[in-house]
């Protein structure tokens, strides 16, 4: 998956009605996922209270049988995508907008606070006894075709516009013969269909008699809550806070416009839609009403080929790759000394390591981006590395951390200065930081671990290793062979100088192609980095 980072978008979640259902609807999470599972039955325990069958029976034992009784595909839609909203709370996604398509509103709701996931699931097995009660018969038929070139066509034949789904894509609704007689047609002239698997026309006025009988148990109910933030109905388009009583009926009554709630997401900005329903249509639908400079992202996790939990990981890794602290890197100077420093940032807080010579780009960088500065990492006290610590720490009232040995040997002073020592955890904000003691450049150097990120002073460089004297070469030996044995092969190396290799490569290749990481042997490494006919201190090779 390509750009997919959630932090720098919306989250939306999008819910799914009638005709996305099918027998073992989310079986994988349900048999290992306990989230998901604890809802399920939570919500079985609703089912059998209700209309005495159990939901988990009807989704994951019996596979014999057709799978149409509104009855209990109703509430077993709604129950699969409350259970999986559960699981994706689980995760800390919290979304900035949900949206329910037809029957979808009914686990929309519970995802913005209107009801509790009984009152759900209770409202749908109502709504499909109103349906039945009345013996509405019909169904629903999805075209592949230009709808305003189709309308004068199946409006003779008595069909209604239940649903536009995409550019060239809509949904009819109508009474079985109707629907008989059309797909013949369809048929005739090569345009391809599908009936869906529902025995109600919903989206049209064939479902009118059902209304009285369902706004009579909605009146009976408990009233609806006002929906947090971000609720946006499935029907008009619009976002809602107060919803109408009927508000229910008329989701799976109304003409529903897809592409105009894709429009409006799209209005406020990069969004990654995750389609909460259990087929993956919503999220085909999606992906035909993104622009490519919509620069959005679809993904699904339930589909009937039973991938949920391969998908549920890949969901993982992307919010993994969001929580990881993000590095940006500035080339300073001051006379002839050049360096980086860096801003390891994530979720608007930052961490600023060996801040000198140029205070206006570094702080530029942290306001331009909004971010608040929560503590300066200083690898060792000489002055290319420590210039601007004192006031950059007295600007935004943060501390300061080096190791303690080090401030101890230079007398190092500095605002808000906080000694750290090896391997105890300084926890910061979002931030773990493991300060590692790697003496050899100075007595007291220190690298900085953050998410997957060491920040090597002037101890380790891309190319090589730092100067040392003769007293502590066997020190920054003993500190190499520390590094070779801790870090994982995937931690990124940013040093306080490069001299030809770029920042940012992995000690994988470090091991591979630093020179001073071959060497396991002591007296080697002594001997080749205090080599006399090195005719340069920052010749490595």
């Amino acid at each position: 998956m390509q750009n997919t980072k959630i932090i720098d978008r919306h989250v939306v979640l999008l819910f799914s009605g009638q005709g996305s259902h099918y027998r073992g609807m989310g079986q994988q999470l349900y048999e290992q996922n306990e989230v998901f599972k604890n809802s399920i039955e939570k919500m079985d325990l609703v089912v059998r209270q209700q209309l005495r069958r159990s939901l988990i029976d009807e989704l994951y034992i019996k596979t014999d049988e057709p799978f149409d009784d509104l009855l209990i595909t109703h509430p077993a839609i709604v129950a699969v995508e409350i259970a999986l909203f559960h699981v994706i709370q689980e995760l800390g996604i919290k979304p900035a907008y949900v949206s329910g398509n037809s029957l979808g509103e009914f686990a929309a709701g519970v995802a913005k606070g209107i009801w509790s996931a009984e009152t759900a699931v209770i409202a749908a097995i109502e709504q499909a006894k109103s349906i039945q009660r009345c013996h509405i018969e019909g169904g629903l038929l999805a075209v592949l075709a230009e709808e305003e070139k189709m309308r004068s066509l199946y409006k003779q034949h008595q069909l209604f516009l239940a649903a536009d789904n995409f550019p060239g894509h809509f949904t009819l609704a109508g009474s079985l013969s109707q629907l008989d007689q059309f797909e013949m047609i369809l048929t005739k002239q090569n345009i391809t269909f599908l009936r869906l698997p529902v025995a109600s026309p919903f989206h049209s006025p064939l479902m009118r008699d059902a209304e009285r009988s369902f706004r009579y148990h909605t009146g009976c109910s408990p009233q609806l809550r006002q929906a947090e933030h971000g609720f946006v109905s499935g029907f008009s388009g619009q976002e809602l806070s107060v919803l109408p009583e009927n508000y229910f009926w008329e989701a799976i009554f109304q003409y529903t416009n897809f592409p105009a709630v894709i429009d409006f997401f799209i209005k406020k900005g990069p969004c990654l839609f995750l389609d909460m329903g259990p087929s993956g249509t919503i999220a085909t639908f999606s992906k035909y009403n993104l622009r490519p400079s919509a620069n959005s992202v679809v993904f699904h996790i339930m589909n009937p080929f039973k991938k949920e939990m391969e998908q549920l990981e890949k969901l993982k890794e992307m919010i993994m790759a969001d929580q990881k602290a993000k590095v940006e890197k500035f080339h300073v100077s001051g006379s002839d000394i050049k360096n980086q420093c860096y801003v390891c940032h994530k979720n608007n807080t930052g961490i600023l390591v060996d801040p000198a010579w140029d205070y206006d780009l570094i702080n530029d960088y942290l306001l331009d981006n909004r971010i608040l500065l929560k503590a300066i990492l200083l690898t060792h006290a000489h002055k290319d590395h420590t210039d601007l610590a004192a006031v950059f720490s007295e600007a935004y009232g943060v501390p300061v951390y080096m190791s303690a040995l080090e401030i101890h040997q230079y007398s190092f002073e500095c605002p808000n200065l906080q000694p750290a020592i090896h391997l105890e955890e300084i926890i910061i904000s979002d931030y773990s930081i493991v300060p590692i003691h790697t003496p050899g450049h100075t007595i007291g150097s220190m690298c900085f671990l953050i998410d997957g990120h060491i920040f090597t002073g002037d101890t380790v460089f891309i190319e090589g290793v730092g100067i040392c004297d003769n007293i502590n070469v066997n020190l920054l030996f003993d500190s190499i062979q520390f590094l070779k044995q801790y870090l994982p092969a995937n931690t990124i190396c940013w040093p306080g100088h490069s001299f030809g290799d770029t920042p940012g490569k992995d000690f994988g290749f470090l091991l591979k192609n630093n020179i001073y990481f071959q060497f396991d042997d002591r007296a080697q490494f002594v001997e080749f980095r205090m080599r006399k006919n090195s005719f340069d201190a920052f010749a490595f090779k």
